[in-house]
């Protein structure tokens, strides 16, 4: 197994005119092939505005455990969720405000 580096990546969705959108992010075609994701920093270009979205975060079909009404939310996963090359963690957020940006910032280790 190659050393773990530091991982820091994020993506982005503007969100439909019915205030939704959906960002994925994983371990590209080329790089590590290996995430362990211990930090997940979600936000929306417009913090403290109505309407607020409701973001959730999955792997596949199995929910992550992380939910959030708001436009700016951090926080450690309990567990880090790991993934391997073919695989994305998803965010889906439902609410918000046509056109504002969202974003889902990982953090963690890669190799």
């Amino acid at each position: 197994m190659a050393d773990p580096v530091p991982l820091g990546k994020s993506v982005e969705v503007q969100l439909d005119a019915d205030g939704n959108g959906t960002a994925e992010i994983g371990p590209g075609s080329a790089g590590p092939a290996n995430w362990s994701i211990t930090g997940v920093i979600l936000q929306t270009t417009r913090p403290g505005k109505a309407p607020v979205p409701r973001a959730q975060l999955t792997l596949g079909t199995e929910s992550k455990g992380i939910t959030y009404d708001g436009s700016f939310a951090n926080g450690a996963a309990s567990s880090p969720i790991l993934l391997t090359r073919g695989q994305v963690l998803e965010c889906e957020w439902r609410g918000g405000q046509l056109g504002d940006v969202a974003t889902m910032t990982v953090a963690g280790e890669q190799w």
